[in-house]
Order: C-alpha cells, then structure tokens, then sequence
C-alpha cells in the first residue's frame, strides 16, 4: 500500500457526499481551531485508491487519545479482499498512535462496507479500553445545491452568530435534543468545552433574538464533520416559519462558501425534522454509515428509544 496525493473534490464521486462537505472544510480550513485534520490517500498493487480523512483534537491533554472521526472512502466496486486489506492497514496506521480514546470517535463510510468497517475497527478498539455508547442509528439526508433564499424574518426578530456567551442557555436544550442526560459538574464541562470548541470555527452557527427576550429564541448549529442539526425554536415562537428559515440561512452559507451542501443526521423517530428538511428539498442518502463509540471515563447517560 503507497501514499498518494489527497484528493480533490472532482475525485470523489457524487454516491458519497459526506467524504465531498469534509474534503471542502478541510481546503476551506473550516475545521476549529482545536481541530488538526489529516487527508491522505492510497493505493494498493492492482492501482485501486483509497481516502481517509481523520480529525484530532489537538488540545487534548493526552494527545495519544484524541481521535475524534475517521471517514473512509472506499469505491463501491472494488473486492472485498482490497477494502479489508486497506482496512487493516488504516486500523494499523490510526491504532498505533491512538492507544486510548476519551472523545466519543465517529466512524463514517458507504454503508455497503459498513459490516466490515465496524468489524474491524471493534477488534481494534476492544484493546484501548473502548466501549459502544449507545447506538442511535440515523437518517441521513443531503442538502440541495440550490436551496430557496431565506424568507424575511417576521417582525422583533433578527438573526446572530452563535457565540460563547449563548452557550449557558442555549446547552441544555442540546443536550436534551441529543437524548443526553447531564447530571455531573464534569458531564456539564465536558458538553460546554464541546460547544465552545465548535464555536471557535469559521462555520456558521445561527441564533435568533426577538425583542422581548435577552437570550436566543432558536438556535442551529454545523458541526466539524460536515452535518447540520441542534435545530431548536423555542415552543412559544413556533409556527412561524422559523425553523424552515434558519435551515436555508445556513445552508445557503455553507453552500455557497464550499460548493458543496452540507447533510442532517436524523433520529428516525424525528418525523417533524425530516418532515421539514425533505420539504426543503433534502434527499435521504441510503450509502452512508455512523457508529459512535465513547470511553467508559466519559459514559454520558443517553435515553433509550
């Protein structure tokens, strides 16, 4: 197996979007400045190439257990000999300087090399002390091109950059989004060092206001691997069009600074979400796959569906 050039964008095809928005962040430095992000590419004796694109938090107080996402773009056609030898090599070249993880690591590929992917990188993590958290399997949905511009806001609203000082209020509704339940100083510090470091990013995070209150009323987030979501409006300022008007703000943006649409990652009990996005235009993307994994040091509590 040799290292090639990374790659381009016109060299990844238009089946596996989530590997295009993250090569995009990455030329667009739009990663967080917390955030180190490796793309490599590889090719092995029968000239088949292979990309991973892997991000680190490179604060980390270990550095050895920083590992945060691993996105593997293997071609649909190629054997299942080559993809597991390409496997081991990049389980082999990840694992030898991973010894421990305590970020939650996301595994992303075509869910037609999902069974083995997760194969091989659970033997892996077997050894470092890694456990599953609780797997929520997810929709995932691509954005348009072509999004229609955002409608004006009704009257006493205006939109804002998410920014640190909103992160106080605005973390527990996330949490609660996410089904995660905080009940510890260090779970709470472990989820706002999260946000913040998200923040610290050129991404788009939008809030709004509205005159009567001092704090944000909804609220959407990006996120480092290329995803949109924490989409919240606040019960008393919804059916307004809020929510349908920040999805097309931020998509508008990201999309017209990469060139790329970004993606949604759904709960499928999330009927309202998916509902709203694929009325906007989202098309559900049935190639791709995500397995999170968390350390037993932060075994945040999540609520079962």
């Amino acid at each position: 197996m040799k290292q090639i050039d990374e790659p381009q964008l016109d060299d990844i095809s238009n089946d596996y979007p989530v590997f295009k928005i993250q090569l995009a962040y990455h030329k667009m430095q739009w990663y967080n400045a917390y955030n180190a992000v490796t793309v490599e590419g590889f090719e092995n004796e029968n000239g088949n190439k292979f990309y991973v694109i892997i991000v680190y938090n490179e604060v980390q107080m270990d550095p050895l257990s920083s590992l945060r996402s691993v996105n593997l773009y293997i071609q649909n056609n190629y054997c299942k000999d080559d993809v597991s030898q390409f496997m081991d090599f990049i389980c082999t070249k990840i694992f030898n300087r991973f010894k421990s993880l305590y970020n939650p690591l996301r595994l992303m590929c075509q869910s037609v090399h999902r069974d083995l992917a997760v194969e091989k990188f659970e033997n892996c993590l077997s050894g470092i002390m890694c456990q599953k958290l609780n797997l929520f399997d997810h929709h995932m949905m691509i954005a348009p091109l072509n999004i229609k511009p955002p409608s004006p806001l009704p009257s006493g609203y205006s939109v804002k950059r998410l920014e640190v000082c909103h992160v106080p209020f605005v973390l527990p509704f996330w949490a609660k989004d996410l089904n995660v339940i905080l009940e510890t100083q260090e779970e709470m510090e472990l989820y706002t060092n999260i946000l913040i470091e998200d923040l610290s990013s050129k991404r788009p995070s939008l809030v709004l206001f509205h005159e009567s209150s001092p704090n944000p009323i909804a609220w959407i987030k990006s996120y480092f691997d290329g995803a949109i979501g924490s989409l919240h409006v606040l019960e008393e300022h919804r059916r307004k069009g809020l929510a349908r008007t920040l999805i097309r703000m931020i998509v508008k943006e990201i999309t017209d600074v990469c060139g790329v649409p970004p993606f949604g990652n759904y709960r499928f009990d999330n009927k309202p979400s998916i509902c709203l996005s694929q009325s906007e235009g989202f098309v559900m993307q049935p190639l791709n796959y995500i397995r999170y994994f968390w350390n037993e040091k932060f075994n945040i509590k999540t609520k079962q569906f």
